[in-house]
């Protein structure tokens, strides 16, 4: 399904671009970055199934969130 390289890039990506943020939900982003970052962690203690619904619940949190914050999910600026 999705490789560890993506996950952690999407993660990365957020955490480069939401310091660029001045919403009022730029913390439920960070906070999102945070749980997402945590999880990574603890993916080898998942099993098969948990761990790809685990990567796949990371990228629909990170591409929602990038998008929220004015990004498109080709990499276009659209602020």
């Amino acid at each position: 399904m999705y490789d560890e390289e993506h996950y952690l890039a999407k993660i990365d990506r957020n955490a480069n671009v939401v310091v660029n943020d001045g919403s009022e939900k730029a913390k439920q982003y960070i906070n999102n970055i945070k749980w997402a970052r945590d999880l990574a962690v603890r993916l080898d203690n998942l099993d098969y199934e948990q761990r790809e619904e685990a990567i796949k619940k990371i990228h629909e949190v990170m591409d929602k969130d990038y998008q929220e914050m004015g990004y498109s999910l080709n990499s276009s600026i659209t602020k």
